[in-house]
């Protein structure tokens, strides 16, 4: 069994949501303001990180940015994750998909290259993702092999590695792909890494529209499946004393306990265990 579909009943209405469980954790209980539950149906959803989860210390080694996965063979399905903060990852939700541009710098005087994704909230100020193609490191031709593949979905992770959705690619011009991760006369290293990121944000803030025309479009299509459900991993609870099994959307009306949680999460990359703590509360008086 992949999943359990419930829908909780809140007084006279109800409000549907899909609960995602690896059968080898315990369930846990969903809330107290909860009166019943009813079991609807049973339905199989083929997130990232439970059709692959040999993968999830790999996701989580990359803080941000593109990950592609390219396919063995023209006839299976490469995968692209995109792993961005829950502001650009709905933008491209919105806009239905996002821009990869070419960033063209010098470097020791010869050409180079970099890759900025563009996510269009702002169509003069987009929230974007830098991308360095360094000398060696397999990335260039990882990118242009999974874009240039025949069938390509496309996974978003936010930065606490939940995965938000994902969608089958339409169709990218091979010829377009192949002029964005067009070879180049020097790649950028260790030592002028620095160098290299500064020129492309100097370019990117320059860019005129023949380099937005220029710009390869990652467009969404067919959903891979719908977005109404969360995913819990219980092995988390084991490994990391701040994860609670709560609802987290990308739409917060009342940011409140969610965006609290997502702060908690980030602060804990930084901080050991048990220094970080969600509504400590007062002896005083029993308020946070």
């Amino acid at each position: 069994m992949r999943g359990l579909v419930r829908s909780f009943r809140r007084g006279a209405e109800y409000e549907r949501h899909q609960i995602y469980l690896l059968v080898r954790y315990v369930i846990f209980t969903i809330g107290a303001e909860i009166a019943t539950l009813e079991p609807i149906h049973v339905r199989f959803i083929h997130a990232f990180l439970i059709d692959f989860p040999e993968l999830r210390p790999y996701l989580e080694s990359v803080r941000t940015g593109l990950i592609p996965l390219p396919s063995r063979s023209p006839e299976a399905t490469s995968k692209l994750v995109v792993k961005a903060t829950k502001e650009t990852i709905l933008t491209a939700k919105i806009r239905g998909g996002f821009h990869i541009y070419r960033v063209q710098i010098q470097l020791n005087g010869k050409a180079s290259f970099g890759l900025v994704s563009a996510f269009r909230d702002d169509y003069e100020n987009p929230l974007t993702i830098y991308t360095p193609i360094m000398e060696d490191n397999g990335l260039r031709h990882d990118l242009l092999a999974c874009l240039s593949s025949n069938k390509l979905e496309i996974h978003f992770f936010d930065e606490i590695k939940r995965e938000r959705f994902a969608y089958r690619s339409r169709d990218l011009v091979k010829s377009d792909v192949e002029r964005v991760f067009a070879t180049a006369e020097i790649y950028p290293n260790m030592d002028n890494f620095l160098e290299a990121h500064h020129a492309a944000v100097a370019w990117f803030s320059a860019r005129c529209e023949v380099d937005d025309e220029n710009a390869l479009e990652a467009k969404l299509g067919e959903p891979l499946y719908d977005d109404d459900f969360s995913i819990a991993n219980m092995e988390d609870v084991h490994q990391n004393l701040l994860y609670s099994p709560i609802v987290s959307s990308l739409v917060r009306n009342d940011p409140g306990l969610e965006s609290e949680d997502d702060i908690a999460q980030c602060l804990a990359r930084s901080f050991k265990s048990g220094l970080v703590l969600v509504g400590p509360k007062k002896q005083a008086d029993g308020l946070e």
